[in-house]
């Protein structure tokens, strides 16, 4: 799958992992975007997406995170700094 990483710097804080892998155990075969904290990755884990998501890029600032949802709308989500 895809890993994008986001570097602390450009004014904030924030180091992030984002991710697409399969939603559930079963491995149904729908993807979802998820994030956790860098270097420290076993501080959390969270999704992003709902309903399927894929293509998680940072945006310029590092203060969003754009994706894709499977019916191919591209969405927003305001990154949230860390404690």
């Amino acid at each position: 799958g895809t890993l994008v990483y986001l570097p602390g710097g450009s004014g904030t804080s924030l180091r992030r992992l984002a991710w697409v892998d399969r939603r559930g155990q079963n491995e149904s075969g729908v993807y979802e975007v998820y994030v956790r904290p860098f270097p420290n990755v076993n501080g959390g884990r969270w999704q992003i997406s709902s309903g399927g998501g894929t293509r998680p890029l940072w945006n310029r600032s590092g203060r969003e995170l754009l994706y894709v949802t499977l019916p191919g709308v591209l969405m927003s989500v305001p990154a949230v700094p860390a404690n």
